[in-house]
């Protein structure tokens, strides 16, 4: 856990290095879905069992079809080099398991206690409890501070913070990549930390 709530983007850090116990609720695991592809909600419902490819999850950006552009697909990688199950992996296994316990089939990645596609509403509401017991967690340990950072916080902000996180580790392009931008120009409006330089000297 870190100790740095005075940093400016501590609320949205806070997001990884607390992660919402995935077996609390849907709401949390697709937050954790669209975090870790760093995907926009609606993109993240609508991840299906059949879009699992080679080993990859295979997403497509619906937000480029509305700007009159091509629909983008973006592939995600669902093991890591050595060939073992990466974060995304494990939850991807994770929600095919709980699955398969379901009376109603359905083949949604994101699905609801009765085995139903998980709404956006559902998804929205999950969201905003998330949102008020991280604020009232804060406020009881007497962080006032960092409570009202968290109520500022919106599932647009899980984007972000992935875009910024990738652009940090693999460059600019490869977060460009996986956000689904149409220019390097827009993915510095969501690498919200700015780069990561050496000292001159």
């Amino acid at each position: 856990m870190r100790e740095d709530s005075d940093e400016p983007e501590a609320a949205k850090h806070r997001y990884k290095e607390e992660r919402i116990d995935r077996s609390k609720g849907t709401a949390a695991s697709a937050m954790d879905l669209a975090y870790l592809t760093g995907q926009r909600p609606a993109d993240t419902l609508k991840m299906r069992e059949t879009d699992i490819r080679d080993s990859m999850l295979v997403v497509k950006q619906g937000k480029s079809e509305k700007d009159g552009q091509a629909e983008k697909i973006v592939r995600v990688r669902l093991k890591d080099d050595a060939g073992a199950l990466n974060e995304l992996g494990l939850l991807i296994e994770e929600f095919l398991k709980r699955k398969r316990g379901q009376a109603v089939r359905n083949l949604a990645l994101v699905i609801s206690k009765g085995g139903y596609a998980f709404t956006a509403s559902g998804l929205d509401n999950g969201f905003e409890r998330a949102r008020i017991k991280a604020a009232a967690a804060a406020e009881k340990a007497g962080q006032a501070d960092l409570a009202a950072r968290i109520r500022g916080f919106q599932f647009r902000d899980l984007r972000a913070k992935a875009g910024t996180e990738k652009a940090d580790s693999d460059g600019l392009m490869e977060a460009q990549r996986q956000l689904g931008h149409s220019s390097v120009t827009m993915t510095e409006h969501y690498v919200r930390l700015g780069q990561i330089v050496t000292p001159t000297k």
